[in-house]
C-alpha cells in the first residue's frame, strides 16, 4: 500500500507543479499562494479522491492486526472502514498540505524576482518529491492502520507506541488516545507538535 500510495502522490504532485510554474508565467499581478495553488479544501480533496482506497485498506489491515492478536474477529465493515479513512483529512491536510503551502508562501515573500523564485520553487519541488513525499505518504497510510486497530481495539484496552523505521517516539500523547477512539487518534496524528516524519506504530498490548 505505502508504494503505491507514494507513487500516485508523486504524479499528482508532478501535475501540480506544472500548473504552478504555468501560473506563475502567465501572472501579471502580485504572486499569491492563492494565485498559484488550488485552495486547501481543494488540495485536500484531490488526495483523498486519489487515496481513499489506499487509505480504506490500511485502516482494514490495522483492524484486522487487532482481530489476528486478541483471536477475536473485527467486523467493521466496508461502509465503517471508508468512513474512518474518510476521517483522516485533517491528517493528510496537516502532513501533505498546509506545511507545503507555507513553504511556498516563504518563498514568494522572500523572492521578488519571478525567474529566480521559478527556480526556486523547482528545486523545492525536487526536494519534496525526492526527500520529503518517501517519508510523508507512508506516514499518512501508518496513520490510516492505526486508526484501524484503535477502532476495533475494546475499550480501554492497553495500547502501546513502537517506532517504526526509526520515527520519533510518541509517548507524551498517548494519554489523548482512549481505547476505542480513533478521532482521539487522528487528533493526536494531525497535532503539529506531533513531527512530520512520525512513523510510529500504535499495537495493542498483548493480555
Amino acid at each position: 500500500i505505502e508504494r503505491g500510495v507514494s507513487r500516485r502522490v508523486k504524479r499528482l504532485v508532478d501535475d501540480e507543479q506544472n500548473e504552478l510554474l504555468d501560473a506563475l508565467r502567465r501572472s501579471r499581478r502580485n504572486i499569491t499562494v492563492s494565485g498559484l495553488l488550488p485552495d486547501t479544501d481543494e488540495q485536500v480533496g484531490a488526495l483523498m479522491e486519489l487515496l481513499g482506497a489506499d487509505l480504506t485498506d490500511a485502516v482494514a489491515a490495522g483492524a484486522a492486526s487487532v482481530a489476528a492478536r486478541s483471536g477475536t474477529p473485527v467486523a467493521l465493515g466496508r461502509a465503517n472502514l471508508e468512513r474512518l479513512a474518510g476521517q483522516l483529512e485533517t491528517a493528510i491536510a496537516a502532513r501533505l498540505v498546509n506545511p507545503w503551502r507555507d513553504e511556498v508562501a516563504t518563498m514568494i515573500s522572500a523572492e521578488p524576482d519571478r525567474g529566480q523564485l521559478s527556480e526556486r520553487l523547482r528545486s523545492a519541488y525536487r526536494e519534496r518529491k525526492t526527500v520529503a513525499l518517501p517519508e510523508l505518504a507512508p506516514g499518512v497510510v501508518l496513520g490510516a492502520y492505526n486508526v484501524g486497530g484503535a477502532a476495533a481495539a475494546n475499550p480501554g484496552p492497553g495500547l502501546d507506541w513502537v517506532l517504526d523505521h526509526g520515527g520519533e517516539p510518541a509517548e507524551a500523547h498517548l494519554a489523548r488516545i482512549r481505547g476505542g477512539d480513533p478521532a482521539g487518534l487522528i487528533e493526536v496524528l494531525s497535532a503539529p507538535e506531533v513531527p512530520v516524519g512520525c512513523r510510529c506504530m500504535l499495537v495493542t498490548r498483548p493480555g
